[in-house]
């Protein structure tokens, strides 16, 4: 038996964040047994583990994911074990695992410094250690951006920080540790700042886009030394250092960077004073944000010399981060490359990036060497080359790509390899935008943390990714905000207005993703960090209820409603169903999600409050938007998907409204018409409510609006819009063209929860459901989910023989509950399954949208045909052409409406 994947707050021996409690969570692998009899968490200040300060004793069951809430002592490292004890009597220890506090968040001997030289400052000290260093660690964080080096070289393996949050709020600093770093003889201590989401150029809706939150840049560190001796020494900032011109001339988010390696610096360029910045302490907090690195590296594929004469490079895939290069360039001479992410007629385009330059201009001192950008990054797939001669390597170059360090928990592949390419593109999406916040996009001028998206994809989010701290540290954000704004959750966090607005299913992501975290993570800890968010905004609409009436409805505020949907008005962002409608749907929802969290926090008196609250408006939805036999008033495939998903029907109404759904998608010709609010939870709705084959239909479609449109057209990320590039390559002219958003690549979620049937029982994936939905025009499915409880797998297969193989792995400590078609469920313990099942032949889906010639060639739905309207099948081929309801309803026909649905219920039933 081994224990492994320790984790102390979901994270793998952090180092100087913010800690209020500590959560632990581990694996068991190759154990006999299937369960944990016994576990004990031991805590200690020595990795010996002689000085203990937390023992839990041996306890029955798992201890894995135990919070203890304990006063840890500043600037402390402290290490932990964990031994196991399985049901089948072996008993385990895990290795040693640590965590590290950061120093004492308000305890500060440095002050905040900025430089004196007009540009770019390079702030630095030098010092010389007294003796032997035992202990070095490096506390720091400027503002905008900061990069620190010891010695000319980077500290830390992370870029952009102190990261992105609303500085009014809090301040972030970093811990680096420096043990074996620290030199005998002279050191220095360097910071570079730029201006970042500070202080640069960031889109607002104010019309101001400079200076959001500081005039600016400054930077703040400690370098504590503990040598050998026992003794101690500071170095912190002060008036005592120096600052010298940075080779960063510009940089900026939108626009990129300007670099020259030729500024050498003399006199009062290389040696001048600082000064003190006015910035104070009580905002600073050691770090929450998870570390942006380099997770990828991608080598261009090819050299295009366009019909322009332009030099291009291409990348293969479109991503966020940047591209650096080895340069070969004489002194003085400059280069450039400017990013973007499709080519039109096989020249660069960049008007979609708005007003957002996206360039890097560097001038060479001459030395040979990689060179790249320090504070901005690209979305981008291609870049145009400018000054870099003519004889181009690809070698030269190299794509590097950033994202919050999450380490990829899901996998998946089908037998179906546009299918398979739709995977990937929603994986580099997710990449691409989650760069310390989740954006709604990379590459143009807004970037901006969007929170409808972020609520829409935040469960696929988590299938793909480990986002426990991501999303913890976001909601922190929207919880800051909502603290000054009374219950505020805004469009975008961090906001750029304030007082900030409010939008339905914006704003309802202070609820969605503290559930969703909840049930993903299990983690109760989060979950009560959250709650208040979550009851503020639900309390927030209900006041804005009262203020509209107390009807139970939220008709109140503006907002974005189904947004982008493709059965508005011409000219109305909005969609076609009604914005009140959605607006109650999510406040039902939010209300709803409040009680859940309430009774799961054991607070019953709220738990009442809430669930009361929230069956009042969904009674008042039902009255206005429902008749008493379930047609609903809103009669779009939006209004249904919510009615159906927050299960606002009255009971036994929600076949019917299945069923108008179905007869939405089949007289748009089988295709979707929903926008953002709609389309993530349409395919999840369908195979809920018995229409999987038609979800299916929908990820199949190749025509717009469907997922493969855009695989077609060769997308390698997820589009803002289905038809962002047209049928002849060229980019819609409606523009609002981001090649790069995330927001519809949701529909993963339901491919990981009915494709593959993978969903979490109980929060936390004790107790899980495998319940798969196989198709057989994908052949076969694989699904795989690292998830809190270990690593869960649903795959099937068709088989030429007419069989289905099935293949289940099933983690230690889990049991799940298998549903396979047409059988009752049955109860798996941990550990490897396999079935074969005789699959079902495969039919044509039959409804009253289907060509009348269609069914009268298959010969079971013409007998049915001659058995219920048998004056149809004497209908002449050349007119029998057209749907079975246009023929069967014609007044011309004799048939009633009766005899169509008769006939219709006996089609679908084969």
């Amino acid at each position: 038996m081994r224990i492994c994947d320790m984790k102390t707050n979901h994270l793998t021996n952090p180092l100087g964040y913010h800690m209020d409690t500590a959560t632990f969570h581990w694996l068991v692998s190759e154990s006999r047994g299937k369960g944990t009899a016994f576990s004990r968490i031991c805590v200690g200040t020595d990795a010996a583990l002689t000085n203990l300060v937390y023992d839990s004793g041996i306890r029955a069951g798992s201890l894995s994911g135990s919070c203890i809430d304990f006063p840890w002592t500043p600037s402390t490292r402290y290490f932990w074990q964990v031994t196991v004890t399985d049901d089948c009597g072996e008993t385990a220890s895990s290795d040693v695992a640590w965590f590290e506090t950061a120093k004492d968040e308000k305890d500060w001997s440095a002050v905040w410094i900025t430089g004196t030289i007009d540009g770019n400052n390079l702030l630095y000290t030098q010092f010389t250690p007294k003796s032997a260093v035992a202990r070095a660690r490096l506390s720091v964080t400027g503002v905008g951006l900061y990069e620190s080096y010891l010695n000319h070289r980077k500290i830390g393996d992370e870029y952009l920080t102190p990261n992105f949050n609303d500085y009014s709020n809090f301040i972030q600093f970093q811990t680096y540790e420096l043990d074996d770093a620290i030199t005998d003889g002279t050191n220095e201590l360097t910071i570079a700042l730029g201006n970042g989401w500070y202080k640069g150029r960031y889109i607002s809706f104010t019309g101001k886009d400079h200076d959001l939150y500081g005039d600016t840049q400054a930077a703040l560190a400690e370098l504590k030394l503990e040598y050998a001796d026992g003794s101690t020494e500071i170095i912190c900032t002060d008036t005592s250092w120096r600052c010298r011109k940075s080779p960063i001339v510009f940089s900026d988010l939108y626009d990129g960077e300007i670099s020259d390696d030729t500024v050498t610096g003399s006199g009062a360029n290389t040696n001048a004073p600082v000064r003190k910045a006015d910035l104070g302490y009580d905002l600073l907090e050691a770090r929450r944000s998870l570390p942006v690195k380099k997770m990828l590296s991608v080598k261009p594929v090819q050299l295009i010399h366009s019909p322009k004469e332009e030099t291009i490079l291409d990348f293969g895939q479109n991503m966020a981060g940047w591209a650096r290069f080895y340069n070969r360039l004489p002194r003085n001479k400059t280069c450039r490359y400017v990013a973007g992410e499709i080519l039109q007629d096989g020249c660069f385009y960049h008007e979609n990036m708005r007003t957002a330059k996206t360039e890097f201009v560097y001038t060479s001192s001459g030395e040979e060497k990689w060179v790249r950008p320090h504070f901005t990054f690209y979305g981008f797939r291609y870049l145009l080359l400018e000054g870099f001669g003519e004889d181009i390597q690809l070698n030269d170059f190299e794509a590097e790509v950033f994202y919050s360090d999450m380490e990829q928990t899901g996998f998946m592949k089908t037998g179906d390899k546009k299918v398979n390419r739709l995977i990937s593109n929603i994986l580099w999406g997710q990449r691409s935008n989650f760069i310390d916040v989740p954006t709604d996009c990379p590459q143009r001028d807004e970037r901006m943390g969007w929170t409808g998206d972020t609520q829409i994809f935040s469960m696929t989010a988590m299938y793909n990714m480990n986002t426990a701290n991501f999303f913890r540290k976001h909601m922190y954000d929207i919880n800051g905000v909502q603290n000054k704004a009374g219950g505020i959750a805004p469009f975008v966090v961090p906001p750029l207005t304030f007082p900030p607005q409010a939008s339905a299913g914006w704003g309802d992501v202070a609820t969605i993703v503290p559930w969703n975290l909840y049930t993903m993570y299990g983690d109760k800890q989060m979950l009560r960090e959250q709650y208040s968010g979550m009851k503020a905004w639900s309390d927030y609409i209900c006041s804005r209820d009262l203020a509209g009436g107390n009807t139970g409805l939220w008709s109140l505020d503006n907002h974005f409603g189904d947004w982008l949907s493709l059965d508005a008005p011409e000219g109305v962002s909005s969609g076609g169903t009604e914005i009140t409608l959605i607006a109650t749907a999510y406040y039902y929802h939010s209300t709803r999600l409040t009680a859940l969290a309430a009774k799961e926090l054991n607070l019953s008196n709220e738990y009442e409050i809430y669930a009361a609250r929230a069956e009042k408006i969904r009674n008042a939805y039902q009255n206005e938007y429902l008749t008493a036999n379930g047609r609903l008033t809103e009669r779009t495939q939006t209004a249904c998907i919510l009615t159906l998903y927050m299960e606002l029907y009255r009971e036994g109404q929600e076949q019917r409204i299945a069923d108008e759904l179905e007869n939405l998608i089949l007289e748009n010709h089988g295709h979707l018409s929903t926008g953002f609010v709609g389309t993530a939870c349409l395919c999840p709705v369908l195979s809920r409510f018995g229409k999987h084959k038609l979800a299916c239909d929908l990820l199949l479609t190749e025509d717009y609006p469907g997922w493969l449109y855009s695989v077609n057209l060769g997308a390698t990320t997820i589009w803002e819009r289905w038809d962002s590039v047209l049928p002849d390559g060229h980019m819609n002219p409606e523009g609002m063209n981001s090649l790069n958003h995330y927001a519809n690549g949701a529909v993963q979620e339901w491919m990981y929860q009915y494709i593959g049937g993978i969903r979490p029982l109980e929060p936390g994936w004790k107790k899980i459901t495998i319940e798969p939905h196989p198709d057989r025009r994908l052949g076969k499915f694989y699904a795989e989910y690292h998830s809190i409880s270990g690593t869960v797998v649903s795959e099937w297969e068709y088989r030429g023989n007419g069989t289905i193989d099935y293949h289940f792995e099933i983690p230690f400590d889990t049991t799940a509950v298998v549903k396979l078609e047409n059988e009752k469920p049955f109860e798996l313990d941990a550990g490897i399954w396999k079935f074969t099942r005789t699959s079902a032949p495969v039919r044509k889906g039959y409804s009253g949208y289907t060509d009348l010639s269609m069914l009268l060639a298959d010969e079971e739905a013409r007998a049915l045909i001659l058995s219920c309207a048998p004056g149809l099948s004497h209908i002449p081929a050349e007119l029998s052409g057209g749907s079975l309801k246009n023929q069967m309803l014609s007044i011309f026909s004799g048939y009633t409406r009766a005899d169509y649905e008769k006939l219709v219920a006996a089609l679908k039933d084969l």
